[in-house]
């Protein structure tokens, strides 16, 4: 870059820090906004104007400038009117005016005792204006030391560089698109707003063109399937049946999809994904136990260890109810009892393997794995998920998922991948009755969850943090213990749980809460992944008002696992309305939920986890853009199949 004008080597440095590595990149540094120079406006018009309206006036300066303190004024007319315009360390132009001098001046109007004023205009001269007038100048997102003068002749110097296009003729003759190079000029310095918005249209059409053609070539390059299976009478016949519940359609079309895939010809690359309480992980454990039935290794990461712990007594459970010879471990404990574990997974005497990312360390080695199953997948980065993959030769993956995306995110962040989603509650199950209350009223609630207790129920209340923070005037765990010790009965065990207790802690904690051995659980979000407590009723949820939606409707899944009524009560930390938990209460659909979530917020970094490769997004917003996605597809469909026809 240093070959740019006006950048050497202490620029380079800066540009860097803003992710400008090379001269190519100017071209997709793209403007956050522009500086519009319209025709000029008479000052007697100005009344007429809102407050804050950007306009552009000339002035010739009636007296010299005039200094008060760090407040630098002139005072301008035109042949309507005067105006009085200040600065604080104004530019160095503004020091040089003098009476008689003129100026063109840009900014936002102000009034004062109802007449006009400007406070830190734009000065140009009337000659430098005549040549902005009527265009818009692209402003960068920028950094210290970098001025948007640098900035903008850089860009200049980089769109004179041959711009290979990325697009096929006849997609751009048929999309009636720009060709890359003019929408490149266009976007940085447009004509006007029609070709601006048609630059930026061209260049968002480029974005999920390209991501969608990976997903197509990612999609279409199907392994054979290294792994194969035959299905199993034993869990079909004997599992399944003997369930003591029965699976629900969704549930049913899910486990008969992967197993159907899982005996096919390919590697099955799955998503499953189940809103809260909607039993994605039952269907899990059947593909593990399909798996061990045809002699392989079934492994289960979870993202928490107490989600581990529950895992793995769950399968245990299954294991003993159906006296299954199959040998189950839970990777976790001292280095020596990982020692004789890591042993019992390398020559095979264990089947069935869950745990943390402990799974994926060096020291496990897979005699003959043959099933990765990924539990609430968003918690793990993509280099996580490809390690426990590596472990063995190919194996089967299914990533399991209870944070429902909307569908047209889902098609972005999974389009290579099969999709079952399980949107169905077991029949047993009521649905949760919601409310918002404020501080003032949780007295209210606490004599409620006392009631729930006494008639043989339990509850958690979560708090944002563990112990109280000055900085953070929000309910913290060890205090409310300490208060509501003192308000309930002493017949009532109240228990703590948080990140900061060791395994062993929370492990035991846990057990004594599914024994019922602690009836109220003061607890962070720690228990906001899988945890299953049927007997749990109510959940209060502390100063709610600061956690996000998809993450409250995570917690609001720990209870209405039971038969019986299950109630969730949010507690709005602040005095002013909460949009997101007035959606919280209307509502238990995770689905709907996270449509709502992605109007309120937009995509934001839900993209980030899957752009591992080559794409990513820089002008695409997924909710309002779906339009052009569709089309965008519809191109690669179309672009592949004229390629198929070509190859045959």
């Amino acid at each position: 870059m240093v070959n740019l004008s006006g950048v050497g080597e202490k620029t380079e440095r800066k540009l860097k820090k803003i992710g400008i590595l090379k001269a190519e990149d100017f071209l997709q540094y793209y403007p956050n906004h522009y500086e519009y120079f319209p025709y000029l406006t008479y000052i007697k018009d100005l009344a007429h104007l809102e407050e804050g309206t950007v306009v552009s006036i000339w002035v010739q300066l009636k007296v010299n400038v005039m200094r008060s303190g760090k407040v630098t004024r002139i005072w301008g007319e035109d042949s309507s009117g005067d105006i009085n315009i200040s600065w604080f360390h104004p530019p160095y132009t503004v020091r040089q005016l003098k009476r008689g001098s003129k100026a063109v001046l840009r900014g936002p109007i102000s009034f004062f005792r109802d007449k006009p004023c400007m406070f830190q205009p734009s000065l140009y001269s009337p000659e430098e204006y005549k040549e902005l007038l009527g265009k818009m100048l692209p402003v960068y997102p920028s950094t210290s030391g970098i001025s948007q003068r640098l900035l903008r002749s850089c860009v200049r110097e980089a769109l004179e560089m041959e711009i290979s296009e990325t697009l096929p003729e006849t997609v751009l003759q048929k999309y009636n698109l720009y060709s890359r190079a003019d929408a490149l000029r266009e976007i940085h310095f447009p004509k006007n707003e029609f070709t601006q918005k048609q630059a930026v249209y061209r260049l968002k059409f480029e974005e999920f063109y390209q991501f969608k053609k990976e997903l197509a070539e990612n999609y279409a390059a199907e392994e054979p399937n290294a792994c194969p299976m035959k299905k199993s009478s034993l869990l079909n016949n004997v599992v399944i049946k003997g369930l003591p519940y029965t699976l629900t359609n969704a549930q049913q079309q899910a486990w008969k999809k992967l197993e159907t895939e899982l005996c096919g010809k390919y590697r099955v690359n799955q998503l499953i994904q189940g809103d809260v309480g909607a039993g994605k992980t039952i269907v899990g454990f059947l593909a593990m136990l399909l798996a061990v039935d045809n002699g392989y290794q079934a492994v289960l990461m979870a993202p928490t260890e107490v989600l581990a712990e529950q895992h793995y007594e769950d399968m245990m459970g299954f294991l003993k109810n159906y006296n299954l010879p199959y040998a189950c471990v839970l990777v976790t404990g001292t280095t020596k009892q990982k020692k004789a574990i890591y042993r019992r997974i390398a020559d095979g005497t264990a089947n069935l393997i869950i745990g943390t990312h402990a799974v994926i360390s060096e020291s496990v080695a897979y005699q003959k794995l043959g099933i990765v199953i990924i539990d609430e997948q968003h918690r793990f980065g993509v280099s996580q998920r490809t390690s426990l993959q590596n472990k063995g030769k190919r194996p089967h993956v299914v990533t399991m998922s209870a944070t429902p995306i909307p569908r047209s995110l889902g098609l972005i962040l999974y389009g290579d991948m099969d999709i079952s989603i399980i949107n169905e509650r077991p029949a047993n199950r009521l649905p949760l009755k919601n409310c918002v209350i404020s501080r003032s009223d949780r007295s209210k609630a606490w004599r409620m969850i006392y009631r729930q207790i006494q008639q043989g129920r339990q509850a958690y209340i979560i708090c944002p943090m563990v112990e109280q923070n000055p900085l953070f005037p929000v309910a913290d765990v060890q205090s409310y213990a300490e208060f509501l010790r003192k308000e309930y009965p002493p017949d009532i065990q109240i228990g703590i749980l948080h990140g900061k207790l060791s395994a062993k802690e929370k492990a035991s904690i846990m057990e004594k809460f599914q024994k019922n051995e602690i009836q109220l659980l003061i607890a962070t979000t720690v228990v906001e992944v899988g945890v299953n407590v049927p007997n749990a009723s109510v959940i209060m949820i502390e100063d709610a008002d600061r956690f996000g939606m998809a993450q409250l409707h995570q917690l609001r899944g720990r209870v209405g696992r039971g038969k019986w009524q299950s109630y969730c009560i949010f507690v709005n930390g602040n005095n002013d309305p909460c949009e997101r938990l007035d959606i919280m209460k209307s509502t238990n659909d995770g689905f709907v939920i996270a449509e709502k979530d992605m109007e309120l917020r937009g995509v934001g970094l839900l993209l980030g986890e899957r752009q591992s490769g080559k794409t990513s997004f820089v002008l695409v917003d997924v909710y309002h853009d779906t339009e052009i996605l569709r089309l965008a597809a519809e191109a690669v469909e179309e672009s592949n199949k004229k390629s198929s026809r070509r190859s045959k």
